[in-house]
């Protein structure tokens, strides 16, 4: 369930008609994720530009829906790391059609969204959303098995 700021399909995401059904949504996401975590890993601080995004993320997702829970923010310089918890796929499925909706739109930079973890007992799901700087590229994410990053 990787999307981005167009809620266009992630590189590295399975392509159209070529599902991957053994692999669960948090293993599809898992190379988008890795790659993301790299990219926010190596980038610097920027106090400033961190603290107003920071504001801005928890005003914006302070209409979660009722079913799902900020459990926290972090911002560099141009990404935001941001974590929410999910009572079920179908609760955190309201959550991403909200991030990807024009209308409904919780950020004016792009984004990717994913699933990271399910707790096997009570099938809560916790995602991870980057946030990327308005003004700022999205990352390339390259596509797990060699391809080109674009999709095409």
């Amino acid at each position: 369930m990787a999307i981005t700021a167009d809620g266009g399909r992630a590189a590295g995401a399975p392509r159209a008609g070529q599902p991957r059904p053994s692999e669960t949504p948090i293993a599809q996401f898992a190379h988008v994720r890795d790659t993301l975590e790299r990219a926010f890993a190596a980038e610097p601080g920027d106090g400033a530009w961190a603290m107003v995004a920071r504001r801005s993320v928890e005003t914006r997702f302070a209409d979660l829906p009722a079913a799902s829970r900020l459990r926290s923010i972090d911002c560099r310089s141009t990404l935001c790391r941001v974590e929410t918890l999910h009572d079920g796929y179908s609760d955190a499925r309201v959550f991403t059609q909200r991030l990807a909706s024009l209308d409904q739109r919780a950020w004016s930079g792009g984004l990717f969204t994913g699933p990271i973890a399910q707790d096997p007992q009570s099938g809560a799901v916790t995602f991870v959303t980057y946030l990327v700087r308005d003004g700022v590229a999205l990352p390339v994410i390259p596509d797990g098995a060699g391809d080109d990053p674009s999709g095409l």
